[in-house]
């Protein structure tokens, strides 16, 4: 128990403040060119994540060979535990960027333009352990990627159906 634990708290300092930062209240600076301000690429704090969760297989392998060694389990049982304890952190983690994410009061046009670079970095990590991405980080996603003058027919339409709606109340309060 102690391991799983030390597993998600190793997510939970990454993510520690996400909802703090200074980027998703940012303002975009003036330029004479018309380059993007925000990032292309997911920022530091998700792509730790990412790189962690992605090395989990690699880290609970040893357990599972160990677990199989014993005897008591066979190799197919160990892989299996091993395998159900590396989607737990997982969910985990991604219980806690959700968290995170709706503690973020506010958020400008700049952060809102990073916002679904991180997301879906994240989700790209989720998909290669073969999770289903969950419902309020596709809410997160549809909501920042949808102009904010449009939100509010976006939530009165039928697509809305598929939103979290909690969430996507929560995301049109935060920019207004």
């Amino acid at each position: 128990m102690n391991s799983s634990m030390t597993c998600i708290s190793n997510v939970r300092q990454r993510l520690n403040d996400l909802s703090r930062m200074p980027i998703w209240s940012s303002v975009e600076e003036l330029s004479a060119f018309s380059l993007p301000t925000f990032s292309s690429y997911p920022q530091p704090y998700v792509t730790s994540v990412g790189e962690y969760l992605l090395t989990l297989p690699q880290q609970l392998e040893p357990l599972a060979e160990g677990i199989s060694g014993s005897g008591d389990v066979s190799n197919e049982e160990a892989q299996f535990f091993a395998t159900e304890w590396m989607l737990k952190v997982a969910e985990g983690a991604s219980a806690l960027f959700m968290e995170q994410l709706r503690g973020i009061q506010y958020v400008t046009e700049h952060g809102a333009q990073q916002l679904p670079v991180d997301r879906e970095y994240l989700s790209n990590v989720l998909s290669a352990l073969s999770m289903l991405i969950p419902p309020v980080l596709a809410t997160f996603h549809t909501c920042f990627s949808t102009p904010k003058d449009q939100l509010k027919d976006l939530l009165k339409s039928e697509s809305s159906e598929q939103l979290d709606l909690p969430t996507a109340n929560l995301v049109c309060i935060s920019l207004d």
